[in-house]
This record gives structure tokens, sequence and C-alpha cells, in this order.
């Protein structure tokens, strides 16, 4: 990929993934498209929040549950907008039959992050959550989202 294709890529990925989402927001609704379900009882009552929106405690059991915990952004220091900029890629490179020809050196200067350890990684986890058929959370979902986003605010 020549450095045109690189820039063109990178700003039409600066509109569709902002970098000022509500992230937060995006991975509670991602977690639990129905509502908050607590993982330790069941109760679907509206938990509180502890530190900064990250931890969701259970009303009835107390179990603290967390938006990354489990899933394939745990642990990360990583940017959401740039997990999720890096799966916009992969997921429509799978539409197009054409995952397996994506260069991480591409990605590096297509998301503009230097890291190349953290840009390996994570195509690691998301070719790896991609390829696994029985996963029970659908990374696409992230870019069905910022394409419904997008076709809203044409609207």
């Amino acid at each position: 990929m020549n450095e045109k294709q690189i820039g063109k890529i990178n700003l039409k990925l600066k509109v569709i993934v902002p970098i000022n989402a509500d992230y937060d927001k995006i991975l509670f609704k991602w977690r639990w498209p129905k509502g908050f379900i607590c993982p330790g009882c069941g109760s679907d009552r509206i938990p509180s929040k502890q530190r900064k929106g990250k931890i969701y405690q259970c009303l009835d059991c107390k179990y603290q549950a967390s938006l990354t915990a489990g899933t394939i952004f745990h642990k990360t220091r990583t940017p959401m907008h740039i997990w999720c900029r890096i799966i916009y890629i992969f997921v429509k490179a799978k539409k197009n039959r054409s995952i397996d020809a994506i260069k991480i050196t591409d990605i590096t200067k297509i998301v503009g992050y230097k890291n190349y350890k953290s840009i390996y990684y994570i195509c690691d986890k998301i070719r790896s959550s991609i390829n696994e058929p029985d996963s029970d959370i659908d990374i696409s979902w992230f870019a069905d989202y910022f394409d419904e986003l997008r076709s809203d605010e044409e609207l």
C-alpha cells in the first residue's frame, strides 16, 4: 500500500471512527445489548457505577463487572478508538475476503499508532476473534455500529 492510499484510509477512518466518541457507552451497548445482566446472579437491575464508569456493581449480589474483563479488550491500555479503527479495517477486509492480506506495518501507518508490538497484539486478537465462529460476542458489531452512526448523521 502506498503513502497516498494510507493517507486516504486514515482520513476516512477519522471520520467513521472518531477519537471523541463515548467509548464507555459504546462498550456497554456491545457488552450488554439488552441492558446490564449481572454475571454473578443474573439480576437485570441497573447497577451502580464504580471508578469512572468502567466497573458496574450489581445491586443485589455486589458482583463487580468490568466493561472489558473477559473480552478482547481485557487489560488493554491502547485507546479504544485505535481498537475500533483496526476492528473496522478487519471487518471490512473480511467482507471482501482479504483479511490475510492486511499488513501490520500498514495498520500502524493507517491508524497513526507507532507501537508496533501493541498493533501486532491487537491484530492477533482481532484475527482470532473474527475467525472464531463460536464467539459469544461478535466484534463485527463495532463496524456495523459506526456505519449506522455515520448513516444517521448523513440524514
